[in-house]
C-alpha cells in the first residue's frame, strides 16, 4: 500500500511539474508575442490553477476512455468463464488470472478485479464490491455493468447473456465514437494548423518587420489592441475545440 501511495505521489508530482512548465512556456510565449513585456508574463502566471483544472479534465477524459477499453477486455474474460458454467465469484477469479497474462495495458481493470477477489477472500458479498467498483470508476457504462451483475446474481438470471449484451452495447458505442474520431481527424489537424497561423504571422512580423510592429508595444493603445486580439484568438481556439468535441 505504501508503495502504491508513493507511486501515486510521484506520478502526480511529475504531472504537476510538467503542466507548470507548459504553462510557464505559454505565458512566456504570449507575453513576448502580444506584449513584449515581463509584466504580462508575471500577470499571466497566477492563472495557472485554471489551466491545471482544464488539463486535469482532459487527462480524466483520456483515462476514462482507456479504462473503458480495458473493462471490455475484462468483461470478455469474465464472459468466457461464465459461459463455461462457472458461478460469478469463480468467474471473477478466472478473469483476473487471464488478465494477469497481459504484462501491461490492463492495469486498471486488473486492479479492480484483484480488489474484488480480495474482498471475496474476506467473505464480503460480491454486490458490495461491485458497488464500490462502480463508485470508484465514475463511468456510466461501468456502473450499468455493475448493476446488471448485481441484479442477475440476486435474481438468478442468465448472467452470461446479460454480460454479453452489455458488452455488445458498450462496444457499439465505442465503435461509433471511433468512427466519429476518424471522420474528424482531418478537421482536427486543420484546426491545429489554423491555431498556429496567427501566432506564426506575429512571429514573422516581429522578426522581419520589427519597426512596423514596434508601434503595438509599450504604449496604452498597443496594449489594448493586442489584448483584444489575444481575446479573439483564445475565444476562437476554445470555440473550435468545442465544435470538434463530439461525444457519444
Amino acid at each position: 500500500m505504501k508503495k502504491t501511495r508513493d507511486s501515486f505521489r510521484n506520478h502526480f508530482g511529475s504531472a504537476f511539474l510538467a503542466d507548470l512548465a507548459l504553462w510557464t512556456l505559454l505565458c512566456g510565449g504570449i507575453s513576448w508575442l502580444f506584449y513584449q513585456s515581463w509584466i504580462a508574463f508575471f500577470i499571466g502566471l497566477p492563472a495557472f490553477p485554471f489551466f491545471l483544472k482544464y488539463r486535469r479534465k482532459e487527462k480524466e477524459r483520456q483515462e476514462k476512455a482507456r479504462m473503458k477499453r480495458q473493462f471490455i477486455d475484462g468483461m470478455t474474460a469474465l464472459y468466457s468463464s461464465l459461459s463455461a458454467g462457472n458461478p460469478l465469484e469463480v468467474s471473477f477469479r478466472n478473469a483476473r488470472k487471464d488478465l494477469e497474462i497481459y504484462d501491461q495495458g490492463h492495469e486498471i481493470v486488473r486492479r479492480e478485479f484483484t480488489f474484488i477477489c480480495a474482498q471475496l477472500d474476506k467473505n464480503i458479498p460480491l454486490e458490495n464490491s461491485l458497488t464500490e467498483m462502480a463508485g470508484r470508476c465514475q463511468d456510466e457504462d461501468i456502473r450499468q455493468l455493475a448493476e446488471i451483475l448485481i441484479l442477475a446474481k440476486r435474481s438468478g438470471g442468465a448472467i452470461s447473456r446479460m454480460v454479453r449484451e452489455s458488452m455488445e452495447r458498450i462496444q457499439r458505442r465505442m465503435e461509433t465514437s471511433y468512427e466519429i474520431e476518424a471522420m474528424l481527424g482531418a478537421k482536427k489537424s486543420e484546426f491545429h494548423i489554423m491555431c498556429l497561423i496567427p501566432a506564426g504571422i506575429i512571429v514573422y512580423m516581429k522578426l522581419f518587420s520589427a519597426e512596423f510592429m514596434a508601434v503595438l508595444y509599450h504604449n496604452a493603445g498597443g496594449v489594448v489592441f493586442m489584448t483584444v486580439c489575444l481575446a479573439i484568438y483564445m475565444a476562437g481556439i476554445f470555440w473550435g475545440r468545442k465544435l470538434l468535441d463530439i461525444r457519444v
